[in-house]
């Protein structure tokens, strides 16, 4: 379908029934996992500004041949990320990215039409990203990285106390909510891969609904344990170790280990289970943990580096803090790591003080 013909396609100088009016286009970036119906916008109301992601059914219903099927999973998805947004404002996570309103707007060159009807979410605006803003000197940035992975292990902890599972965590999901990168204030955006423990959603049968990128290697083996703590919120924890190692050296460590995968054990051609592999999977993350450990900084290396190697651990029923793993209900311990990234940050300010 031609894009132009879309009703969330050339919405500028739109005023929306909330007063919103949009201003400039904002364009999809490589390895969205965004649904493709989705365009976002920069919008301005009596002076205050946004981003706005607007939602439309047409390219749903004219790219699958169900149309029943199709408009279902779009809508499911559309409803299950805003009660998520609404769950977080009401619990009040702080490190999560604010919906500030939400509509519908016909618009009218496609009147008439059930699908020319857009839905829309309005979000704080971000000044950045981590993707577009971090240098990979070794050195470089070290009190801000750290309060990054600080502001993130937070954003986990509230959603994991809320009862969610983000599943998308990435460097261009990791937003700056101001322009200095030394400000200390990020937040998790992009919640329309979530998934709730106590109620029903469109990617609760997905294995990892986010970006394969970033994803377990458990995840590309098709495991994903039954249970809460090892099915998601591992994920989310693996995820935040993979984000520790791209600040503090480029490096995407799923897609490093794939590559030191023998390729008789590489997905789709392994066809034997997971505790066989496991093992392999175990001494390949061995290798890449000392090239990471190389890449940390000097006065870090140590504390950084205990901290990645329990939040990447290729088994998910390991992954996590090993105490708090051994207490009942084996909890991941996502709250320690707040405190001991917390503390990091407070070691480079001295630092960086002194």
């Amino acid at each position: 379908m031609n894009d132009a013909a879309r009703p969330a396609m050339g919405l500028i100088g739109t005023t929306l029934p909330t007063g919103w009016t949009l201003e400039g286009e904002i364009p999809p970036y490589e390895g969205r996992t965004g649904a493709t119906f989705c365009v976002g916008y920069i919008a301005n109301r009596n002076g205050e500004r946004a981003f706005i992601k607007v939602i439309d059914l047409m390219n749903a219903a004219h790219n699958r041949t169900n149309l029943v099927e199709s408009l279902h999973e779009a809508t499911s998805e559309i409803l299950a990320e805003r009660a998520v947004l609404a769950l977080c404002h009401d619990k009040k996570m702080t490190r999560i990215i604010r919906l500030i309103d939400h509509g519908e707007y016909e618009v009218p060159a496609f009147a008439g039409d059930p699908l020319g009807r857009v839905h829309y979410f309005v979000f704080e605006l971000a000044a950045s990203d981590v993707r577009k803003e971090v240098s990979f000197a070794k050195n470089d940035q070290i009190l801000w990285k750290l309060r990054v992975l600080k502001d993130v292990a937070l954003a986990i902890d509230q959603l994991h106390r809320g009862g969610v599972a983000h599943q998308d965590i990435k460097p261009s999901n990791v937003l700056l909510m101001k322009p200095a990168e030394d400000a200390g204030d990020h937040k998790l955006g992009d919640l329309g891969r979530a998934i709730r423990m106590n109620a029903s959603g469109p990617f609760d049968d997905h294995v990892f609904p986010g970006d394969a990128r970033y994803a377990p290697l458990s995840a590309w083996y098709g495991v994903r344990d039954a249970e809460w703590v090892d099915g998601r919120t591992s994920a989310d924890l693996y995820m935040l170790g993979v984000l520790a190692c791209f600040l503090f050296g480029g490096i995407n460590i799923t897609q490093r280990q794939m590559v030191l995968i023998p390729n008789e054990m590489k997905v789709p051609d392994w066809h034997g289970t997971f505790e066989a592999v496991l093992p392999f999977l175990i001494n390949v993350h061995a290798q890449v943990m000392e090239e990471i450990e190389q890449g940390l900084p000097d006065s870090f290396r140590a504390d950084l580096f205990a901290v990645i190697k329990e939040l990447t651990h290729p088994d998910p029923r390991l992954r996590g803090n090993p105490r708090a793993r051994a207490r009942v209900g084996r909890p991941p311990g996502t709250e320690t790591y707040v405190s001991r990234f917390a503390h990091l940050v407070k070691v480079a300010e001295l630092k960086k003080s002194s």
